[in-house]
């Protein structure tokens, strides 16, 4: 069964190039062993080849637009200082409006106020402040993970558009 690191792992392995499992743990935040963990179960989720760095992006999509929302269902709570997610975030900053959009990451090196919502993982607070890209692609996962139907619709296709670019020719 995939665990939410997993996800967040899957997602930044989408653009990253060749780099070893510490490597990766670095950037995520995660122990070289957990890496290993996830990758293993990834491969049996079928959203990684066997080679356990090319992500099936056709696959990982299916799971980000129909099964996060259902498997690590979000948990929002009260206002808080923190790091900006969904509506709050780019690409959806601008493009969604109402204050139940407006959420952040619970982190006291945040730049916004406003809704807390948990992170898949606690490990992508830290990924995302090393990889802004990586920010992005989870901050479109959160408006499916909670957002009303026009967020959902905005980051499905946003999500949709920047994982198939990012999939080698």
């Amino acid at each position: 069964m995939l665990k939410p690191q997993d996800v967040v792992l899957a997602l930044y392995l989408s653009g990253a190039g060749p780099q070893t499992q510490s490597q990766v743990g670095s950037v995520l935040g995660l122990s070289q062993s957990e890496v290993s963990y996830a990758l293993r179960r990834l491969q049996d989720a079928q959203l990684l080849l066997q080679d356990a760095r090319s992500v099936v992006v056709p696959h990982l999509i299916e799971f980000c637009i129909h099964g996060v929302k259902y498997a690590y269902s979000p948990v929002v709570g009260r206002r808080r200082r923190g790091i900006p997610t969904a509506a709050l975030a780019p690409p959806l900053k601008g493009k969604v409006m109402g204050e139940e959009s407006e959420l952040v990451w619970p982190s006291g090196e945040g730049t916004a106020r406003a809704a807390s919502l948990e992170p898949l993982h606690p490990c992508a607070i830290v990924a995302s402040q090393a990889n802004p890209h990586l920010h992005e692609l989870l901050a479109l996962l959160d408006g499916i993970r909670v957002g009303k139907s026009r967020m959902r619709q905005l980051a499905e296709a946003e999500l949709i558009k920047r994982l198939r670019a990012r999939q080698p020719a």
